[in-house]
């Protein structure tokens, strides 16, 4: 990410690039898992909060994908969608979390369903 912003500043890249799966700087900002580099990419190119990747998901399911608890809380905070509210497939991001049993998945989990109050039985 820091490259990327870095040739954006030299004239090598374009922060409103996307790339052929329809992902963003601002995505690939929350799956590294850092607000501070989602806070640059917004500073540069504020209209990418709603943008969708091909999948139909957005910076809050990249920031759940890349593990950030704080990635995951700025992204819902500048307009993100609920980690818990599926794309246009029926997909959210916690249900593609919970099909990659790892440990820090299951530690995701967790917190999203604390966090963002939903009951998990059923």
């Amino acid at each position: 990410m820091i490259d990327f912003c870095l040739r954006q500043g030299q004239g090598g890249a374009n922060i409103l690039d996307v790339d052929r799966h329809g992902v963003t700087a601002l995505h690939q900002a929350a799956w590294g898992g850092s607000a501070l580099a989602m806070r640059h990419v917004l500073r540069l190119a504020p209209g990418l909060v709603p943008v969708n990747d091909d999948l139909g998901f957005d910076v809050t399911a990249w920031a759940v994908f890349g593990g950030s608890q704080e990635a995951v809380e700025y992204a819902v905070e500048i307009g993100g969608r609920s980690p818990l509210t599926p794309n246009p497939m029926g997909s959210s991001a916690l249900d593609q979390i919970s099909s990659h049993p790892t440990a820090e998945m299951c530690e995701m989990r967790h917190w999203l369903t604390s966090r963002f109050s939903i009951n998990t039985a059923t």
